[in-house]
């Protein structure tokens, strides 16, 4: 019985891993803020519409635990961490879909609606827009 339980639990466990940046890669872009950087909560939810078209997930870290996201995720913080390292001086940072930093800045530069049109002039996006017809 002990062996069936066992195998149950690496089962189900094994379903549901953590995600690194890298599982991100081709799927979503990705805003990524370290620290106190304010989100103004009552515009991402009027904008909600907005982030899911661009397939943008939005995580703020603290104290290098994930303590906000758009999205219902268990994350690897590690990769997310070892990110910041990479770029230490950036306090938040726009990650497109092939994995690259489109764009970051300092605290207080954060502007979403800026975020979303530097979104809308990528190549990637681009070409989405035109295949939705919305180009």
């Amino acid at each position: 019985m002990n062996l069936i339980w066992s195998v149950f639990l690496m089962v189900v466990l094994s379903s549901n891993p953590s995600l690194s940046l890298e599982d991100f890669r081709w799927k979503n872009r990705l805003l990524v803020i370290f620290g106190e950087e304010a989100i103004d909560k009552k515009l991402l939810e009027t904008q909600l519409d907005e982030i899911q078209e661009r397939k943008l997930i939005i995580m703020r870290f603290q104290n290098e635990e994930l303590v906000y996201s758009t999205d219902t995720l268990d994350i690897k913080v590690e990769s997310f961490l070892k990110l910041k390292s990479k770029n230490p001086r950036a306090d938040w940072m726009l990650i497109g879909l092939d994995g690259g930093v489109k764009s970051s800045g300092k605290s207080g530069e954060l502007d979403l609606l800026k975020t979303f049109k530097r979104i809308d002039s990528m190549p990637m996006r681009q070409s989405e827009m035109r295949k939705d017809g919305k180009n």
